[in-house]
This record gives structure tokens, sequence and C-alpha cells, in this order.
């Protein structure tokens, strides 16, 4: 049954644009790279009974990388991106009326460096830094979110300066252990903040720290059963704003993967998943920390001759858990799936 405040959004999107990649396979020491990208993007909507709005923007990509070679063991990794994000045009509907947004531009200068250095055969380090740049789309800007936001014309680009150095080691034949440290200087972090109950709006929020590790080791036990584990931890630090939490990550996230390969093709899977210290912060304003949640998937893959038989359960145990205060993620589900390749 329809609601007092229901309406019929109608909305129609296009895109259109293009990408030129070039680049040397020159055995020697230097083999330099090159992308073009041009992307233009048309959005109208409007609900039944009013005129329709229209926006749209066109973004500008340019890059450039070339690996060097110093030595046998060494190899450097430098890189070079432009971007450009333009709107052209943005409007509301207001008392019967289509008004202008106002409308800007954002240009980033992005670069990139790496070292990858063998230690032996089976000992590899490395270390990387990048400036990275998140423009804000259309969305970002004028979206109301089916009356859950408040559009933001000023939101300004999020800029991140990222370093890590990481260290591999095989194992054997077929097992691999990585492990990395990586650390991230973000300015203008784009963050959901609530001006009223149940409306938001995105806004800079000012400078965050991101750090942690990342430990992932996979391989083969025996012939038919594949490994993998993985451990991240991620503090994040508000620094402009101390008291303001950080949301929708978590500071803890372990993970299990186990694949064992029947005869016949057949394989299996099970899954496991745990984690941890995630803030949320409520369509009410409020901030709080989410308590943790324990995840177990299982599913088979049969195949028969061009046909494949995918089945499985997630969330097996049924737990109820929640990545945002007051919407439950999905129970305990089955999935039955049938495919053919040509």
């Amino acid at each position: 049954r329809l609601r007092p405040s229901s309406f019929v959004s109608l909305y129609r999107d296009r895109s259109w644009g293009g990408r030129l990649e070039f680049g040397s396979r020159s055995a020697g020491r230097l083999a330099p790279r090159a992308a073009l990208l041009l992307k233009d993007d048309s959005h109208r909507s409007y609900n039944v009974g009013e005129l329709p709005r229209r926006f749209r923007s066109r973004t500008w990509s340019a890059g450039f990388e070339n690996p060097v070679r110093l030595r046998e063991d060494t190899q450097v990794l430098l890189g070079f991106n432009a971007d450009r994000l333009g709107v052209v045009k943005a409007e509301d509907h207001r008392d019967g009326l289509i008004l202008a947004l106002p409308v800007s531009s954002a240009t980033a200068w992005n670069t990139q460096a790496g070292v990858l250095h063998s230690l032996s055969t089976a000992d590899h380090l490395r270390f990387s830094f990048a400036r990275k740049t998140r423009l804000p789309t259309l969305k970002d800007r004028y979206s109301y979110r089916l009356g859950r936001s408040i559009p933001n014309p000023d939101l300004m680009p999020e800029h991140a300066h990222h370093w890590e150095v990481g260290y591999l080691r095989s194992l054997g034949p077929r097992a691999v252990l990585d492990v990395a440290a990586f650390r991230s200087a973000v300015s203008g972090l784009m963050q959901e903040f609530y001006v009223q109950p149940r409306v938001f709006q995105l806004r800079n929020l000012g400078r965050v720290v991101h750090s942690g590790i990342e430990v992932m080791a996979r391989g083969t036990a025996w012939r038919p059963l594949d490994l993998q584990l993985g451990y991240a931890y991620l503090n994040r630090r508000n620094v402009s704003q101390p008291g303001l939490p950080l949301i929708q990550t978590p500071r803890h996230n372990a993970s299990v993967l186990l694949t064992p390969r029947l005869s016949r093709g057949v394989l299996l899977v099970a899954e496991g998943r745990l984690e941890t210290g995630r803030w949320d912060l409520s369509e009410g304003g409020r901030y709080l920390r989410l308590k943790g949640l324990v995840l177990v998937n299982i599913g088979a893959v049969v195949p028969f001759g061009r046909w494949e038989l995918r089945a499985g359960a997630r969330n097996l145990t049924d737990r109820t858990y929640f990545l945002d205060e007051g919407f439950p993620e999905e129970g305990r589900s089955f999935h039955l799936n049938l495919r053919f390749r040509f």
C-alpha cells in the first residue's frame, strides 16, 4: 500500500567515452606505457508531475608510467597521472521551477613511485609512495538520495599520500607469505555529516591518518586442498576533529578460505570471516561502535560438460549482524545456479 509520502521517480543515464593505451614491449631497461581517457556522463531525473532536472559532467584523464630495471634484482616504477572532472550542468527543482546549481571543475595531479628488490629467489622487498586524489562525482555533490541527503556543490577533492613497505616470502613451490605495513595521510576526507535526523550532507571533514598492517598466506597444504589466510589491522585517526569517529571500516578483519578440489573437477569452498571495531553513524546522527561479526559461507561447483552447477549457503550460522544501525544484513540464505558455457 502506498504511503502519502510515496512518489514515482524516473531517471535516464547516459555515458559515452573512450580509452586509448599504448606502450613499449622492449626487453631493455625501459618499458614506458601511457593512457588517455575521456568520459561524458549525463543524468536526467524527475518525479511524476515535475519538470526534469539535468546533470552532466565530463572527465579527462592522462597517465604515464615507466618501469626501469636498474639491475637484475632491482626495479623502479615511476608514474604520473592528471585528472580533470568538470561539471557542465546541474539543476534543482523548487516550487515548480528549474533552478541552476553552482558548477565547477576540479583538477588532480597524482604521482607514484615504487622500488622492488629481490634479496634472493625466495625473498622480495618492496617500497612504494603514491599521491592520489578522489574527485567528487555528480552523486557526491548533487544527489538528494531519495530525500536522505542535502546536496553540497562546494564539496572539494580528497587528497591522500600513501606509503607502503612490504615483504614477500616464497615458502616452497606451492606457498607464499606476504606482509605489508602502510600509512596514509588524507586531507579533505569526504564523510557523511547529519544536519538533522535522517538527513545528512557529504562534507570534507579535514585531515585524517590511516595506518596498519596486512598479512596474507596462501598455498597448497597437500595437492587437492588450497588454503588462504588473511588478517588486516586498520587504525584511522581523525587529526582535525579527534572527537569525531571515522565510520564504515573495521579495525580488525580476518579471513580463511578453504578450497578442496575433488575428482572430476568438483570444487568445494568454505569461507570464514571475522570483523570487529567498526564505527557507524546512525540516521539520527548518533555515533556508535557496532558489534563484531563472524560469517561462515560454504559452496560447491560441479561441472559436467559445458554445464556447471553452483550451490551454496551464506551466513550458515544465521547470525544477526549490522553494517548500519537498524538495517540487519541477510540471515542464512541458499542459492542454486546452473550455468552453460557457449
